[in-house]
């Protein structure tokens, strides 16, 4: 004791080892360094992994040489990559873990062999998250296999390498929110027998219907809701907003060609690729509206980044889905416009403060209106009945 009050700053955070390494504690944990350091729990995650994992295997030499560094190095890494939002937008992410809660479940998010995470999924893991807390259900955020406990809701289960996903738990579910193609680089051999092996969950009826025809006949509809702990962006006085329209994600030629008509429309046009989280946010917050344009020309509404943006009320122009369904009720909160039309919507809608501010309004109602725990609760429950006649079974 004496030895960190002399090296540890007043009115900082105290981890015990037990809170990194008991599953009951961990979670706890996560969540309040991610607070204190005022990041996302994922910013943090991969330091408190790093140490976890050390004092599992280093035993008592690692407990005392590598908890505050790791955590400090990965600050300052974060710090150098400008990925800190301003004090003011710091906010809690995860309520603290109930210990109390039925059931027992978990969001995983995996990361490939390189270690990059499956970021675009983040929003819907909170979604999940706060989704399963309605219900009374703890289901935390994870990344790390050994971390699972419970049933795990995987996301971004494409990127798994196939030793990893060949080791999932039996009864996890695979949350699928690609476009379901053959012809998709995710769609490999691998992911492929995953999904035939595990429950699957899809937010698409057209996705459901190809999987169908890939032998995976058992999925089930899980609709993209989001929760009020999502509301998290506070956008900047219209006068302040100097960028008319943001556009993040990968960049190809058909999207291209729009993104250069806006600029030589003369708006100003910013382009964001793998900035996500916090960093993303404070651009979002500094435009008059986010465009979604299709990477493929015919493709499923992507609805896992409008949910988002509805949620807090952004506004956004975006190409029509191949899938009616999915944009139904969507369109007094969306300015929908097909290819050829779409530079001219953002060019009209920029210059009317009004339009915007009223369909900010109504798209943050809209999914006021879709809460992740309705579409959870018909899933949650048959998974139950399922479990209920599997017991009764093996015990006959």
């Amino acid at each position: 004791n004496d030895l960190l009050e002399q090296h540890v700053p007043e009115g900082a955070l105290w981890l015990q080892q037990e809170d990194l390494i008991d599953p009951e504690r961990s979670q706890t944990a996560l969540e309040l360094c991610a607070e204190y350091l005022g990041l996302r729990v994922m910013q943090v995650q991969p330091a408190l992994s790093s140490v976890a994992e050390e004092l599992v295997h280093g035993g008592q030499a690692a407990s005392e040489s590598c908890g505050i560094k790791a955590i400090d190095e990965q600050y300052e890494r974060l710090k150098q990559r400008a990925t800190l939002p301003e004090r003011s937008a710091r906010r809690r992410v995860f309520a603290p873990h109930n210990d109390n809660a039925k059931g027992s479940w978990c969001i995983f998010v995996a990361r490939n062999t390189g270690g990059t995470f499956a970021r675009p999924f983040e929003e819907v893991a909170l979604a999940l998250h706060y989704g399963m807390r309605r219900l009374g259900i703890s289901a935390p955020i994870v990344t790390e296999p050994w971390q699972v406990q419970g049933t795990p809701i995987v996301l971004g289960a494409q990127l798994l390498p196939e030793s990893v996903a060949a080791r999932l738990p039996t009864d996890s579910v695979i949350y699928n929110l690609e476009q379901v193609s053959r012809e998709s680089k995710w769609f490999t051999p691998s992911y492929i027998r995953t999904m035939q092996q595990h429950r699957v969950w899809d937010y698409s009826e057209r996705n459901l219907a190809a999987l169908r025809s890939m032998g995976i006949a058992h999925a089930e509809l899980c609709e993209v809701g989001s929760e009020e702990e999502l509301v998290s962006i506070e956008p900047l006085p219209e006068d302040q907003r100097d960028i008319d329209v943001l556009f993040y994600g990968a960049v190809n030629a058909r999207r291209r060609a729009i993104l250069d008509q806006l600029a030589k429309a003369g708006l100003q046009v910013t382009i964001l690729s793998n900035v996500f989280g916090a960093a993303r946010d404070e651009f979002i917050r500094r435009s008059k509206m986010v465009l979604n344009l299709h990477f493929y020309q015919a493709q499923i509404l992507e609805l896992v980044r409008l949910s988002y943006l509805m949620t807090n009320g952004v506004c956004v122009v975006s190409e029509p889905g191949s899938e009616l369904a999915l944009t139904q009720g969507l369109q007094e909160g969306v300015r929908f416009a097909d290819y050829e039309h779409i530079a001219q919507a953002c060019v009209q809608l920029a210059g009317d403060t009004e339009e915007r501010a009223r369909q900010s309004k109504a798209a943050r109602e809209i999914y006021r209106q879709r809460s992740q725990h309705q579409y959870l609760l018909p899933l949650i429950e048959r998974n139950q009945e399922d479990e209920m006649q599997h017991g009764q079974a093996s015990s006959a």
